[in-house]
């Protein structure tokens, strides 16, 4: 599962949860960050429900730093991916991630993945978000230089069947288990090239794109 070059590795398994919150603030799931040096644990979230869901998450008592979050413009499907580096990892007291959302937030997915070789000083350089309503998400441009780490999360409001750059690699792609509404896909690559990158995910239909 790991890169062929450069210095940034994926280790361990990505985990994933699906879950219809009714009633509750708060859900979880569990995830083991494989061992490594200058770690990031990137989660990431679809929600359909509208505005900002998720309030807050954590991993083992430790608070995730949110990247971004995207609304479509519909103000339903919501996805936003959140991050903690190799202090918060090792001080972890246990492997399970936390996720406080609205009682109301129905159809939610989430996904976890770690990669160690990460600058824990300037862990993110910079995010692109796209909701237009198309079935190809073409304003997620980048500049990216060799040696970056790109990811790409996707959510939509049915299940559909995405399809990115043959130079990434999905890692994910479900619905949620209860109404089979939200679904959030991911996918990442090593950057081997300087220059702009835009992984133009395509959905099999358009229905709440978000990215």
């Amino acid at each position: 599962t790991d890169f062929n070059s450069g210095t940034i590795t994926r280790i361990g398994s990505l985990s994933h949860a699906e879950t219809a919150v009714t009633g509750s603030t708060t859900w979880t799931y569990t995830h083991t960050n494989a061992s490594g040096s200058n770690r990031i644990m990137l989660v990431s979230i679809g929600t359909e429900t509208g505005g900002d869901t998720v309030s807050g998450i954590d991993y083992g008592g430790q608070a995730l730093v949110k990247i971004a979050n995207a609304l479509d413009g519909t103000g339903v499907n919501n996805v936003s991916m959140w991050y903690l580096l190799e202090s918060g990892i090792a001080s972890a007291s246990n492997t399970t991630i936390t996720i406080t959302q609205p009682s109301n937030t129905t159809k939610t997915t989430s996904g976890a993945i770690s990669y160690e070789g990460v600058d824990q000083t300037t862990p993110v350089s910079e995010y692109a978000t796209d909701v237009t309503a198309v079935a190809t998400l073409t304003g997620l441009s980048l500049t990216e230089a060799v040696g970056n780490l790109l990811v790409c999360i996707v959510g939509t409001g049915s299940s559909r069947t995405p399809t990115y750059p043959a130079t990434m690699t999905e890692q994910y792609d479900s619905n949620d288990y209860a109404f089979i509404g939200t679904s959030l896909t991911f996918a990442d690559r090593l950057s081997i090239t300087n220059g702009s990158i835009d992984p133009a995910p395509t959905m099999s239909g358009v229905t709440r794109n978000t990215g």
